[in-house]
């Protein structure tokens, strides 16, 4: 059965059809208006763009206030962005504190690789930490929302997952931490090529100076396609980590 019948309606109201790929195939329109192998990415930085659009206003000036008897303030903004040998990504983000509710960590950025894939991503997730004596235990989950172009395939894939981070302080003076990552996003909230999207990370980090934190770390981003399993990271990498 062909896993693109139910995703892919077979015609749009232009009298453009799609092929089991969701590439378009334009009836009656002369071929200068379908330049050959440009529309993925234009759709995956429209798709990406609009998702960092969405997040940007949770990283709006403090403090925030809403109607009724909650009150949001937002605080501790930071960027974060990591190198690996071929990969990039970068990141913005922002701790909402929400009386009655608890703390979101609300984050948008992109990743990059050498083989030309490009994906926003975009995570919101609830602390339910835990505390200890001699240490503190950290707990974030939610959701991480990936949208994203792979450049082999000329193809977009959007997909939505869950999961969560647990970051380990050696101390109470949380200088020191080792951070565990792992989110997963099924087939039936994958859209587009993917099938699913796999996206796990171990990193250990420590502050330099007031603010700023440093970080080595491995990550394994897969994302299985109706033709394949595309490893778009799979690397070591460092980075760092500035608030602000």
């Amino acid at each position: 059965m062909d896993q693109h019948d139910d995703r892919n309606p077979p015609s749009s109201p232009d009298g453009s059809s799609r092929t089991p790929h969701g590439r378009l195939n334009l009836q009656g329109k002369a071929s200068r208006f379908r330049p050959p192998r440009r529309h993925g990415i234009g759709l995956g930085l429209a798709v990406a763009t609009a998702l960092i659009g969405v997040a940007a206003p949770a990283f709006a000036q403090q403090p925030v206030v809403v109607e009724g008897d909650d009150r949001v303030d937002a605080v501790d903004r930071f960027i974060e962005v990591y190198v690996a040998d071929g990969a990039i990504q970068a990141q913005y983000g922002q701790e909402l504190r929400i009386e009655g509710f608890g703390s979101i960590e609300a984050r948008g950025g992109f990743f990059y690789n050498e083989t030309r894939d490009l994906i926003g991503v975009v995570d919101g997730l609830l602390l339910i930490g835990d505390q200890a004596d001699v240490r503190l235990i950290e707990v974030n989950v939610g959701t991480r929302l990936y949208a994203a172009f792979l450049n082999a395939e000329n193809e977009d894939t959007f997909a939505v997952g869950f999961g969560g981070e647990a970051q380990w302080y050696f101390t109470r003076d949380q200088r020191t931490s080792l951070k565990l990552t792992a989110f997963y996003a099924p087939d039936i909230l994958t859209f587009g090529i993917a099938n699913n999207v796999q996206d796990y990370g171990l990193r250990l980090e420590t502050r330099i100076r007031e603010a700023t934190d440093i970080f080595v770390g491995y990550r394994s981003l897969e994302i299985k396609t109706t033709i394949g399993t595309r490893d778009v990271d799979d690397s070591v990498h460092i980075g760092f980590r500035r608030e602000f």
